[in-house]
């Protein structure tokens, strides 16, 4: 997720070196947490309920829809889903992103499936007319305290969510900034997901996915064999500055407007050092 001071008037190189040094970790943190789970064993009797493991009751009915512990959620009178984009067709994902994309798809297409990973359907996308809660400081590991600073986007394993207000007051080269600051951190938080999702986004590893579609239908359709989700916890995610500054770095390497100078097997070995799965 990303922070904003002030974007007036600025050009890509100031909003470059100014708005990756306010940016966050990308991810709600309070929203994860890992749960340890005792599995059944027929011969050896009732589970013994314990902090971990208690017994799980069929949700209250309710005649408005979903249950107590459920419920439908919405802003402005809709639902949340209503606020969900593809950003793909969006015109600063097109005319900045996209190039991108189309130079890594070349030179590291491995780590471009994981960026596609983030931009599909695996992942929902929420513009939300709200304002979202803020990220302290001590985990942004940049030393900003209060100011003219709004949360531009949360993100956690499977949603990322932005400020639309905050967002339409962007140019569109901004915009794509944000998007892809969401993306490189969806891919850095791969190494936290469960195994089912990371078995989906390497499905097109070493493939070509115009010529192997077939073979990436196949991997994608043997994840739910290889990790079933009975068993597939992920790990909790932990927050650090090197987490953060990693992804700033490779915003910024990325959205320069010389990224076509960048030298693959050294981008390659970058991104092994700071720990992106691809």
């Amino acid at each position: 997720m990303l922070n904003k001071m002030t974007l007036k008037n600025q050009s890509l190189a100031s909003f470059l070196t100014g708005i990756f040094l306010t940016s966050t970790l990308g991810c709600n943190i309070g929203s994860v947490t890992s749960t340890e789970r005792v599995p059944y064993n027929p011969s050896a009797g009732p589970v013994p309920a314990t902090e971990n493991n208690q017994p799980t009751l069929p949700a209250p009915r309710s005649d408005m829809g979903g249950s107590h512990t459920g419920g439908g959620n919405g802003i402005d009178g809709r639902p949340n889903e209503a606020y969900v984009q593809d950003i793909t067709i969006l015109p600063e994902y097109e005319k900045y992103v996209q190039p991108r994309m189309t130079w890594l798809r070349i030179r590291l297409p491995n780590f471009a499936n994981i960026l596609e990973h983030i931009t599909s359907s695996e992942r929902l996308w929420y513009f939300t007319p709200t304002s979202l809660e803020p990220i302290e400081s001590v985990i942004l590991g940049v030393p900003i305290y209060g100011g003219d600073s709004d949360q531009l986007a949360l993100q956690d394993k499977s949603e990322i969510w932005i400020a639309k207000k905050s967002y339409e007051k962007m140019n569109l080269e901004e915009k794509a900034v944000l998007l892809m600051h969401e993306m490189v951190m969806g891919a850095r938080l791969m190494e936290f997901q469960r195994g089912y999702d990371k078995c989906l986004a390497l499905a097109a590893k070493d493939l070509d996915r115009n010529r192997d579609q077939d073979q990436v239908k196949e991997n994608r359709r043997n994840c739910g064999f290889q990790y079933p989700k009975a068993f597939d916890f992920g790990k909790e995610i932990v927050n650090s500055r090197e987490l953060t500054q990693a992804v700033r770095s490779l915003v910024s390497k990325l959205m320069a407007p010389n990224f076509q100078s960048l030298e693959p097997a050294e981008l390659k070995n970058w991104l092994l050092v700071n720990n992106f799965i691809f």
